[in-house]
């Protein structure tokens, strides 16, 4: 989906690698524009520790959360946690890009 609406992309398989990623990509003066992370994120941190991590290597990153857990029952000031806004999962296309739209923009 971020493909067709023309976003550039890169993934991870895991919270280490999605770290090392950004890392090399803001040593590059290359920086993500936006995180997309999962809350449950497989072998290692989950979705709130990753998003930690690159606040460090980055102050003002921006993250979205992803997830199948609504992020209401998650119970965690997500602002607070680095996410400046989240997308509950199955969501379709019309929905990503509006989120995208808006988080974007903060």
């Amino acid at each position: 989906m971020l493909h067709f609406l023309d976003y550039e992309t890169c993934t991870a398989k895991n919270g280490a690698e999605a770290v090392t990623l950004y890392r090399e990509h803001f040593e590059k003066q290359n920086p993500f524009d936006l995180v997309i992370l999962d809350w449950k994120v497989p072998n290692g941190k989950n979705g709130f520790e990753i998003m930690e991590s690159i606040l460090q290597i980055k102050a003002d990153a921006k993250g979205l959360l992803s997830s199948g857990v609504s992020s209401q029952s998650l119970g965690f000031d997500l602002k607070e946690k680095g996410f400046v806004g989240t997308i509950d999962k199955p969501y379709d296309l019309k929905t990503l890009k509006a989120t995208l739209e808006r988080v974007l923009i903060s």
